[in-house]
Formats: structure tokens, sequence, C-alpha cells
């Protein structure tokens, strides 16, 4: 064969419709050129609501389905007179848990142990975190902000049970607190910090600080500062700006 007819034979060949394969629509393009597909994408994206709503959908199933799951199961195995379920008994509904929690002290005193302790520690909490929140909303440049909340978020990285146990290392008999302490002549012995109210007072203002944080942070970042400056010049003081502005 002569070299103008293998050449006209490629050029054919290179003109002739491609088929196999690897030339058929993939999966993902056939399914985003059907019409169901399209109609319903479409209808999603084609509202800024439903967009927010099909965000927030798996969100809320999560909370619902690991956290008010085995909430409510405890509450239905709380009226229970037994469980788990034994061979040859059929659990039925009682009263006498619920009687029985609210009659006697051993149950009563924790119970509203932690109730105090909640409320106490959420304002204690919120007296020391709001302070920082205000200082980084405010007084530091919005080129800052970032990298300081990034300082403060690298300790909330490790796993709580590191930070736990980090805390009792802090505090123990020789803890850092009680070698500084010692170092500086104000104790002979060290402090028993651990298993008291003070290091659980401690521990928890620690560990849901940031949770304190990041909600405060970001409702001041969004205040424009001429909105308490405007409030000054009509005359309101620091305490009637903060409770208003």
């Amino acid at each position: 064969m002569s070299t103008s007819s293998r050449s006209e034979t490629a050029a054919d060949t290179s003109r002739r419709p491609a088929s196999g394969r690897g030339d058929s629509p993939t999966f993902w393009g056939r399914l985003s050129n059907a019409g169901p597909y399209r109609a319903v994408t479409d209808y999603v994206f084609g509202s800024t609501r439903r967009q927010f709503v099909l965000l927030a959908a798996f969100p809320i199933f999560w909370i619902l389905f690991a956290h008010l799951g085995p909430i409510l199961q405890m509450i239905r195995v709380s009226f229970l007179d037994s469980y788990p379920p034994s061979v040859g008994h059929t659990p039925h509904f009682t009263l006498d848990n619920w009687r029985t929690f609210f009659t006697e002290v051993i149950f009563l005193r924790p119970f509203f142990r932690t109730l105090v302790f909640s409320v106490v520690l959420t304002f204690a909490t919120l007296v020391l975190v709001y302070p920082v929140a205000y200082f980084l909303s405010r007084h530091v440049k919005r080129d800052n902000q970032m990298l300081l909340l990034l300082l403060l978020l690298i300790p909330f990285w490790v796993g709580e049970i590191v930070r736990t146990y980090a805390i009792m290392i802090l505090l123990g008999n020789t803890g850092a607190v009680n070698l500084i302490l010692k170092a500086l002549g104000l104790i002979e012995q060290p402090i028993a910090f651990m298993y008291t109210n003070f290091s659980l007072s401690f521990g928890i203002v620690y560990l849901t600080s940031l949770y304190m944080l990041m909600p405060l942070y970001s409702a001041l970042e969004k205040i424009p500062q001429s909105f308490s400056e405007a409030a000054a010049d009509l005359g309101a003081g620091p305490w009637t700006r903060f409770r208003h502005v």
C-alpha cells in the first residue's frame, strides 16, 4: 500500500465516529442531564429557604437521633419496674422509681447539688469569658482576631480525657500549682486541690469555656462600633450602653 493510501485510511479512521465504553457518558453525566434530577435541583436551589432547610436537616436529625433519642429511652425505662427484661418477666408500667427519687435523700442530694453547680458555674464561666470575647471583638485588629481565636482553639483540639488528665496533673500534690507556691515560699505542705469543689469547678469552667466564648464573640463582633459611639454621644453611660447596645 502506498503512503498516500495509508494517509487517506488514517484520515478516514480519525473522522469515523468513536465508539466504545470510554466514550459513553458517565453515570454522573447521565444523572445530571436527567429530567427528574434537574427538576429536583432547580426546586431545591431555587429558594434560599429550601437550601437552609436542606443544610439543617442532617444536623437536626443527628441531634434527635444521637441526643434526644437516648434521653427519651431513659425516660421510658424510668417508668418500668425492671430493666433489662428478665426471662419470663414482662416489664410493667410503674411510678415507684419516680416516687423513690423524690422521697429519698440519697437521690435528691446529688440532683440539687448538680443543679446548683450548673447554675453557679455557668454564671462563673460567663463572667470569666465575657471580657475575653469583648477584648477580641473590640480591641483587637480584625487581621489578628482569627490568629488569637486559633490560639485559643488549639488546646481544645485535644480530647476531653487528655485535658482532664492535664488538669489533674496541674492541680496534683506534685503539680505545677503546688510547686510554684512552694518555690514562692507561700506554702510548706502541698494543698489538696484534687477531688474538691475547687478542682471540679476549675475543670468544668475550663472544659466548657469554649462553648461560651464562641457565641459571645460572634454576637459582639456583629454589633457595629458606631452604635456604642452614638449611644455615648446621646448621653448613655457605660452600663447603659452595655445593657441596651
